[in-house]
């Protein structure tokens, strides 16, 4: 699952971040988010904000069991949350909360403000901080930290992606990481445990052993699978 060094990936998640930030400066907090149907820009800020908020209070508290993203919002109160919803459900819904909150505002205001740019340095700071083999509760695999590590590089990857996409920029990405975060991706999606965490249709993907085929854009060598 992994192949690319941790502090490669950490140095990836301030890369993309930097883009994702510079991209949401550029723009109206309500400018609508096209890969996000329902989603304006400040909400995509609360949302990147509210996950690596998450994350890095999940490695800081090193805890072996699951713990939602709200308990590490405290302006979000608990009985705001339904903790029962399906995953992408309460994303959602913890995303819509957290932007009227008064961080949330400040955030949307902001733009590129503290404490967007301070969740992603407490990420990062402790994705270093314990090193790849730090425990840590995984949705998928070994429960160590380089599964986070992995997850910032795309989460950072794909929310700038989306917020690039507000100002109809096309992004270069590093193919390495791309690659790498392609088969990340196919392979927490393909393990049962992760079945809460996304979509329901990805598990209907799961058939008796047939293979996705990924190709990089341009490349002109063969696909890569998972």
């Amino acid at each position: 699952m992994y192949w690319i060094d941790h502090t490669r990936l950490c140095d990836d998640i301030r890369r993309q971040c930097a883009h994702l930030f510079t991209a949401l400066g550029r723009v109206d907090p309500e400018t609508p988010v096209p890969h996000c149907p329902g989603w304006d820009a400040a909400h995509l800020a609360a949302h990147v904000h509210a996950a690596f908020t998450w994350v890095a209070g999940l490695l800081n508290s090193g805890t072996a069991e699951f713990k939602p993203p709200h308990e590490f919002l405290r302006d979000i109160p608990d009985d705001a949350m339904d903790s029962e919803a399906p995953w992408p459900v309460y994303v959602d819904g913890l995303t819509r909360a957290h932007r009227k909150t008064p961080l949330g505002e400040r955030i949307a205001g902001e733009h590129t403000g503290d404490p967007l740019a301070e969740s992603a340095d407490a990420l990062v700071d402790a994705l270093l901080a314990g090193g790849p083999d730090r425990p840590v509760w995984t949705c998928v695999g070994e429960p160590r930290s380089r599964f986070w590590a992995a997850w910032g590089a795309l989460e950072a990857g794909v929310h700038r992606l989306d917020a690039e996409a507000m100002l109809g920029v096309t992004p270069e990405l590093d193919r390495d990481v791309a690659e790498q975060l392609a088969g990340f991706t196919l392979e927490v999606v393909a393990h049962p445990s992760s079945t809460p965490f996304f979509d329901p249709r990805f598990a209907r993907l799961r058939k008796s052993g047939e293979r996705i085929l990924v190709r990089a854009v341009g490349s002109t060598g063969g696909p890569e699978s998972g």
